[in-house]
């Protein structure tokens, strides 16, 4: 199973190149952070900065610049979606409970569990951290998000070392009673919370 796992490989721009070569020449690769970032972050000022460390203990916070941010790609045409060849390393999903949707990532997708929290699990193939994360962050019991008119996860991919391995997944979603469809472009199921996955 390779799911999710990024491709492409580091580059950097040239010296001397600006930050927006920089994006363009990277658009839909995950690239290594350098030394000396070109994010467009903009941070707080000496004084705020101040007093957020005596109002809180923790680390400060530097406020993205999103002009900036989009100056990087401007002059670009518009994408209505991402590259088909863009590979993301890992996800977090947000679900209402943790043991069913264990039962599906684990049990039908055939996920390990790699960390088992109280609010979390963290769940990899092939001994990586994690692939995939699912949480209750947003609450225990919480329901599915709604069908349509808004905006979010239609479904995620999960690509196979092939037709052997889809074969072995299709079984053990059965097992645990998964609803499953054959679409022509692989098998496809839903978690408990909603989230679709299609097995490729």
């Amino acid at each position: 199973m390779r799911c999710c796992s990024p491709r492409g490989s580091s580059s950097r721009a040239p010296a001397g190149a600006s930050p927006s070569a920089a994006s363009r020449s990277t658009a839909h690769r995950i690239t290594a952070p350098t030394r000396r970032s070109t994010c467009p972050i903009r941070t707080e000022s000496a004084s705020s900065s101040r007093r957020t460390a005596r109002a809180s203990s923790g680390p400060t916070r530097a406020a993205l610049d999103a002009p900036d941010l989009f100056a990087t790609i401007e002059g670009e045409p518009y994408a209505a979606s991402a590259d088909a060849g863009l590979r993301i390393g890992h996800i977090h999903l947000h679900v209402g409970d943790l043991e069913s949707e264990t039962g599906f990532y684990r049990d039908g997708l055939g996920f390990e569990i790699t960390a088992l929290l109280e609010h979390a699990a963290f769940v990899s193939a092939g001994g990586y951290h994690h692939h995939l994360a699912y949480n209750l962050w947003r609450g225990f019991g919480v329901g599915q998000a709604p069908s349509g008119g808004v905006v979010g996860l239609r479904h995620w991919t999960l690509v196979t070392d092939g037709e052997d391995e889809r074969a072995a997944i299709a079984t053990r979603l059965d097992a645990i009673d998964a609803v499953v469809q054959e679409r022509a472009d692989g098998l496809f199921a839903r978690d408990g919370a909603g989230i679709g996955v299609l097995v490729r």
